[in-house]
């Protein structure tokens, strides 16, 4: 009979807490904000503790898990993301796929496949920064997505285009 191994939401936080400094433990879900993507922290995990199955039972409005390894211990991820990041990532889906909500063209996964790409990305920044200093605070995609449909992405694009050039 072949026992499937276990790792504890603890040692998995004191693995995390190294390379996140902002992890900690909801329940035995280990959750942060911002810093690594999902699949970053899967990777660490994995050089820690050997094959393991992550997965979020909401992130950014879709489920996301790691690819499934036979046997894996099992651990429960909530990455969330501050209102910058999060009008950085709406901001980065609506240009790659026009505009968000409902009727897009854009995957289900969209933000999640967005939040997982890191890298700069110097007009959703300033178009974040925009929305920031005018007082906004997504804490939702959809809340991020009506505040740049209120103001208009082309407009805001225009704005963020004047601040980077």
């Amino acid at each position: 009979m072949i026992r499937r191994r276990q790792v504890s939401p603890q040692d998995a936080l004191q693995t995390l807490v190294r390379v996140e400094p902002s992890a900690h433990l909801e329940g035995d879900v280990l959750t942060w904000v911002d810093g690594l993507t999902l699949g970053e922290a899967t990777a660490e995990l994995r050089r820690a503790f050997g094959p393991v199955h992550t997965q979020s039972q909401d992130y950014l409005g879709t489920a996301w898990e790691s690819p499934s390894q036979r046997h894996a211990p099992r651990l429960e991820l909530a990455r969330w993301l501050s209102a910058r990041s999060l009008l950085v990532v709406v901001a980065r889906a609506w240009g790659a796929w026009g505009p968000l909500g409902d009727g897009t063209s854009a995957p289900r996964d969209a933000l999640a496949t967005v939040a997982e790409t890191p890298g700069s990305y110097p007009i959703p920044e300033a178009i974040a920064a925009i929305l920031l200093e005018d007082g906004a605070s997504p804490t939702t995609p959809a809340e991020a997505i009506a505040l740049i449909a209120e103001r208009g992405y082309d407009t805001l694009w225009a704005q963020a285009w004047s601040r980077v050039s």
